[in-house]
C-alpha cells in the first residue's frame, strides 16, 4: 500500500471519527479532541528530544490535560468560570519540576515544554 494511500484512508478515518462524535455528543468530541491532543503532545516531546532539548515530559502532559480538559467541562458547563484559575497553578508546573532537574539548558526545557500546548 503506497504512502499516499495510507494518509488518505488515515484521513478519512478521522475525518469520519471527529464528524460521528460531534453528531453523537460534545462530550464524546471533547473525549475524542483530548486523545488527539494527547497523542499529539507525546509525539511532540519524543521528537523534541531529538535536538537535545528536554522538556519536562510529566509536567507538560499533567498541564496539558489539565488546561483542554478545563475548557472542556467549561464548555459543557460543569465548571464555572472562576474554576479556571485552577490553570494559573497548572501552568506553573513546568517550572517548578524544571526548578530541581539538573540540566544544563533549563530555559529551553521549559519553552519546549511551553511551546507543545499551542
Amino acid at each position: 500500500m503506497s504512502n499516499f494511500l495510507k494518509r488518505t484512508l488515515t484521513g478519512i478515518a478521522f475525518s469520519a471519527a471527529i464528524v460521528f462524535s460531534l453528531l453523537i455528543d460534545l462530550r464524546l468530541f471533547i473525549l475524542l479532541f483530548f486523545l488527539i491532543t494527547l497523542a499529539g503532545m507525546l509525539e511532540f516531546y519524543k521528537l523534541s528530544c531529538l535536538i537535545e532539548v528536554r522538556p519536562n515530559f510529566v509536567a507538560g502532559l499533567i498541564a496539558g490535560s489539565v488546561l483542554f480538559l478545563s475548557s472542556g467541562l467549561l464548555a459543557l458547563g460543569y465548571l464555572k468560570p472562576n474554576d479556571m484559575l485552577l490553570n494559573l497553578i497548572t501552568m506553573t508546573l513546568p517550572i517548578i519540576f524544571e526548578i530541581y532537574r539538573k540540566s544544563k539548558n533549563p530555559i529551553a526545557n521549559i519553552a519546549y515544554t511551553y511551546r507543545d500546548w499551542e
